[in-house]
């Protein structure tokens, strides 16, 4: 994202109010670039994470960004929460992150959560996504673990055919979406006394 919000800022007569704009765009996690789902890459992932919940009898499974936004949910439960739950578990894998990097650790690549009636186990995909499982008591977690690990490595090659097919993809420069950010950074900064 950084990239994106940086090309959108023009060299040309930058004041220190765009300079201060480009700084703070510098400081966002450079995991969370988003990727191109087309067609072909959602119907790659659909086919794993189906397969997954299958093996595993899951009843439900998600494969999400890091930031938190579902890719693709397959499984009927908790149809008006999903979004929620995406959010939250990619908080609380990024909660997990953390500590690792407090324990000196390289990361820690899975996360269970533990109810009364259900589970939540999370697999990271490379540094993009991350896989969840929701599954019941009559589901074992050492298939769950096997299973996901299995499935996170199928998931990993999508991304990164994914990410080739965006790196190879033409990229439109828009001369006119410079002028437009360079003009509406000049209106919010602007002094009183200008307007």
């Amino acid at each position: 994202m950084a990239n994106a919000f940086s090309d959108w800022i023009s060299p040309v007569g930058i004041d220190a109010e765009a300079v201060l704009v480009r700084s703070m765009l510098g400081h966002f996690d450079p995991h969370l670039t988003q990727v191109i789902i087309d067609e072909e890459t959602a119907s790659s992932i659909n086919v794993v994470l189906r397969q997954l919940i299958r093996d595993s009898q899951a009843t439900s499974g998600c494969v999400l960004d890091r930031a938190g936004q579902i890719i693709i949910w397959d499984g009927p439960a908790y149809d008006g929460q999903r979004m929620q739950l995406g959010a939250l578990i990619a908080g609380t894998y990024a909660s997990t992150r953390e500590v690792a990097r407090i324990l000196q650790e390289a990361g820690f690549r899975t996360l269970l959560q533990e109810g009364a009636r259900e589970k939540i186990f999370t697999e990271a995909v490379g540094d993009q996504w991350l896989v969840s499982l929701i599954f019941g008591k009559h589901t074992a977690l050492g298939l769950v673990k096997v299973l996901c690990n299995r499935a996170t490595m199928d998931l990993q090659g999508v991304l990164i055919k994914a990410m080739e097919r965006q790196r190879h993809r033409p990229r439109l420069k828009d001369q006119g979406l410079d002028i437009v950010a360079n003009d509406t950074i000049d209106l919010i900064f602007r002094n009183d006394t200008e307007k």
